[in-house]
């Protein structure tokens, strides 16, 4: 749930803002759903489990970037000097699930 609400704020401020670059976003969308789940079960999860809930998190990312390139909503400057806000943002998304599926299985 944390996950769709991250989602959910990120849209809405991009939407709201979007020359402004909310950088670390993704990384936060795609990574939530196997990080507290892994926080909730005070336990690590099975790589099955881990890679379902990275690859939600991944989808619900991407569909959420590609929404905001849809609207024009990525115009903001990124990390990288090419201004390529759809580019960082798949590279977050990505780094994200990987990110929370390690969390999510290691001990």
């Amino acid at each position: 749930m944390l996950a769709v609400a991250a989602a959910v704020v990120w849209l809405l401020l991009a939407l709201d803002r979007p020359t402004s670059t909310f950088h670390f976003a993704p990384l936060i969308v795609a990574a939530a759903w196997p990080v507290v789940t892994r926080i909730d079960t005070e336990t690590r999860l099975s790589t099955r489990d881990a890679a379902l809930r990275a690859g939600a998190g991944l989808v619900l990312g991407v569909a959420v970037g590609i929404v905001l390139a849809a609207t024009d909503s990525l115009d903001g400057p990124s990390l990288w000097d090419d201004d390529s806000a759809e580019l960082e943002t798949f590279i977050f998304t990505v780094a994200g699930a990987g990110f929370g599926a390690l969390y999510a299985v290691r001990r």
